[in-house]
């Protein structure tokens, strides 16, 4: 076999190898994201811990379930988005919880908060009241608690996965 066949047999090897890479490389981004809600941190150049949740001014005992993590819908949304060629996109939230972004990023503002007619018991009385519709404007502010993002820790994490599968690969390629 001539060594120019060869040299093409070994790019047209690498090449496949190359286009496996993407969809390794948004398992680990997906990986490392869901270790950020199990670290109830951040890891980018370093350690930031997420803000702890206030204690509710009404009076109800402490929620025991972890930060950002009652249902598991906002959890089970990160997810590998899109593959291309040599591009790969990891996203949360969707239409099964639209408010991942708001926790991803923070917020502090006013939003307009429509209820709808309903019927609650009155407390002193004991009686049954029905509520008609209305609007109200509500203050909100939602720490930023990020979780998926670029970070030089997964930058490195990614790097290192490339590292160890393109080794496997030339110590295994047989011409």
């Amino acid at each position: 076999m001539k060594a120019q066949d060869q040299i093409k047999r070994f790019k047209t090897a690498l090449r496949q190898k190359l286009k496996q890479l993407p969809p390794i490389i948004g398992e680990e981004a997906v990986n490392f994201s869901r270790e950020n809600f199990k670290r109830k941190a951040w890891q980018g150049q370093t350690t930031q811990p997420w803000k702890k949740r206030k204690a509710p001014h009404w009076g109800k005992a402490e929620q025991t379930h972890p930060l950002l993590r009652k249902s598991g819908k906002g959890f089970d949304s990160v997810k590998v988005g899109k593959i291309e060629a040599y591009k790969v996109w990891v996203q949360a939230g969707g239409n099964a919880a639209p408010y991942m972004r708001v926790h991803n990023f923070g917020f502090r503002g006013a939003f307009k908060q429509q209820v709808s007619e309903h019927i609650r018991t009155d407390r002193r009385t004991g009686k049954k009241v029905t509520v008609k519709p209305f609007d109200r404007t509500l203050n909100q502010n939602i720490p930023q608690r990020r979780f998926i993002g670029r970070s030089p820790y997964l930058d490195r994490r990614i790097r290192r996965v490339c590292t160890a599968e393109m080794r496997h690969f030339i110590k295994n390629y047989k011409p």
